[in-house]
């Protein structure tokens, strides 16, 4: 492990990258898995991959749906937008967080870098963490969306730029109208989340395509209504 000039970590030429494309974006949820990272690198994964980000997994333990991959034809084919960041040894602390996954590889050439940072020269690869046959499954009553999983997602997009964010939404889908406002005293947002407002902005305007954001409920407005 080395630093730059901006006393940022880095790996001397890894040989694994991963893609985040959900809370994995936002560094505080994945430095939570490990510290032992580094940089990120803001990407574009091409629509002839095969997958779209789509609101598909059961988190068991839980009880809500979580974001993961959907296979694809060419009639519904999308981009997605996210990071890919360098691994070592610590690719198992990954493997065990993402529980109800298979990491599957994604091609280098499939890959659009969208910031200054370049991909590496070097040879490697990227994976990302495709949801099991078994346990792809949309949201119900039982496993809602959870609107504080949509905010460290926001949260992490939205240290790219808005546009970034923006894209993320576009490009995200299997909106439900299972939506659970669960925020930390969602009535008073501002008190645990200083962006809530530009991310309650973003969600009343995209996806343009049917778009959910109108069926958001808190806790008793859900249990009552479902």
């Amino acid at each position: 492990m080395k630093t730059d000039y901006w006393n940022i970590k880095y790996l001397e030429n890894p040989t694994d990258f991963i893609f985040g494309f959900g809370t994995t974006i936002n560094n505080y949820s994945r430095n939570s898995t490990s510290i032992d990272i580094g940089y990120t690198i803001p990407v574009r994964i091409s629509k002839y991959y095969g997958y779209r980000r789509y609101w598909n997994l059961h988190c068991p333990t839980s009880k809500f749906t979580a974001l993961g991959l959907e296979k694809t034809t060419k009639n519904n084919r999308s981009t997605i937008n996210g990071i890919i960041y360098p691994v070592n040894s610590n690719i198992t602390n990954f493997d065990n967080r993402e529980d109800g996954y298979i990491r599957k590889n994604i091609p280098i050439h499939m890959i659009e870098t969208l910031g200054w940072i370049n991909l590496p020269k070097h040879k490697y690869q990227v994976w990302a963490y495709v949801p099991k046959e078994e346990n792809l499954h949309y949201p119900n009553k039982y496993n809602p969306v959870l609107q504080s999983y949509i905010d460290v997602c926001l949260e992490g997009c939205l240290q790219f730029g808005e546009k970034f964010a923006i894209e993320f939404l576009q490009t995200t889908f299997g909106w439900s109208t299972f939506w659970l406002n669960d925020r930390e005293i969602p009535r008073r947002p501002w008190i645990y989340l200083d962006n809530y407002k530009i991310i309650d902005k973003l969600l009343e305007k995209y996806p343009t395509k049917n778009n959910k954001y109108k069926h958001r409920l808190l806790d008793v407005e859900f249990s009552t209504h479902f």
